[in-house]
């Protein structure tokens, strides 16, 4: 049976906030040069597991971007695979440099690439 969650949370306006989350490191994604650091943090509030994707290429300005979405009850992925898992998501949070310094409701395939 599936954990019954607030529905109104604040971690989903804008993912959980730095006092309200644990945090694990999943890996370092290192597709295409691309060297994503791959963590989850859960909400201590609701309890809700969101990943993490976060990337920046040395030597281009405004390339650094994150990604955050919440994954499903039991769903896991290793550093390799969180792209593929972000884009089965049916939305997720980016922000960073990269989009100009705003967070944004997305969905498909992250703009993890140059």
């Amino acid at each position: 049976m599936p954990t019954v969650r607030d529905p109104n949370c604040p971690c989903l306006a804008a993912g959980p906030q730095r006092d309200a989350r644990t945090r694990r490191f999943v890996g370092v994604d290192q597709a295409r040069g691309r060297f994503g650091d791959v963590v989850t943090w859960t909400c201590t509030h609701c309890d809700r597991e969101w990943l993490r994707y976060s990337v920046e290429y040395e030597g281009h300005s405004r390339s650094g971007r994150w990604f955050l979405g919440v994954l499903q009850d039991g769903q896991t992925t290793d550093a390799a695979g969180a792209v593929d898992v972000l884009a089965g998501l049916a939305w997720y949070l980016a922000g960073g440099s990269y989009f100009g310094g705003g967070v944004h409701r997305t969905q498909g395939a992250p703009a993890v690439d140059l």
